[in-house]
């Protein structure tokens, strides 16, 4: 067959084999790197015609992507919260004197003041007729029921107390900045108040001190409860007829506590 030389047609055997290897011998061939490299020789290492980023080899070993994170975190300043207010005495204490008046007037009342502050009044069992000589009738129900608001007050008070004061011995614990008590006086409601709140900066405690804060109150409340239950069921009186709008179960523990002590009249 007859050898062509022209461009485009089959050539002779040294032009076949041109520009490949023989025997696997790879540094034979032309490398690329030096033509481009010549081209861009003149090119400062900063302008954009330097090529020698893109024909170096990639690192085998890419950095951890832990390891980016927290070198990201380390750049970051920390939240900074701001400094803790200054803590509020006169407004708990009002608060608290409301509240035991409110309370006194409610155990006064036998927990219904709101019959005594209409006129004229809805209850008619509630020993008013001791003193008919004063005109109003929550003035006459207090003067002849007084002995028993006090007592209401003490109990009462003494369970909300101890309940908030444990949420606030555990926060200064912790050192958490929180507020003094603020109880919740409400004359109209037969208990005479809506317990009390006491307020802490969330931000500054774990999962874990909040809990503790949680639970210090219940058990504090309950260390002053249990004792106070314990007497007013050995003082009840349940010969009379029972008087009020509303009839509650009593929990089980009043239960147990009403069938040990045995009241008077109790069955």
């Amino acid at each position: 067959m007859r050898e062509r030389d022209d461009n485009g047609r089959r050539g002779g055997p040294d032009s076949s084999n041109a520009g490949t290897t023989k025997d696997g011998d790879e540094n034979d061939a032309p490398s690329l790197e030096a033509p481009i490299e010549a081209e861009f020789a003149d090119s400062a290492p900063g302008s954009r015609h330097n090529v020698r980023p893109y024909l170096e080899p990639a690192s085998a070993e890419p950095e951890p992507a832990d390891a980016v994170f927290q070198a990201e975190l380390a750049d970051v300043d920390p939240p900074t919260l701001p400094a803790p207010r200054r803590r509020r005495v006169l407004l708990p204490v009002v608060l608290f004197l409301l509240t035991c008046i409110s309370t006194f007037v409610a155990g006064a009342c036998l927990w219904w003041p709101v019959d005594f502050l209409l006129d004229p009044p809805f209850g008619q069992d509630l020993r008013v007729e001791q003193i008919d000589s004063l005109e109003s009738p929550l003035r006459r129900v207090i003067l002849a029921n007084w002995r028993d608001g006090l007592i209401y007050m003490a109990c009462v008070l003494a369970i909300l107390f101890t309940h908030e004061m444990g949420h606030f011995v555990a926060t200064l614990r912790y050192k958490i900045p929180a507020s003094l008590p603020f109880f919740l006086p409400f004359p109209l409601a037969p208990f005479g108040t809506v317990g009390a709140v006491i307020g802490m900066d969330g931000r500054r405690a774990n999962r874990k001190e909040i809990f503790d804060i949680g639970l210090a109150g219940p058990l504090a409340g309950l260390a002053v409860a249990l004792p106070v239950l314990w007497i007013g069921v050995g003082s009840l009186d349940t010969t009379g007829p029972a008087h009020g709008m509303f009839q509650v179960e009593p929990p089980l523990i009043a239960k147990w506590m009403l069938a040990v002590r045995q009241p008077a009249g109790y069955v």
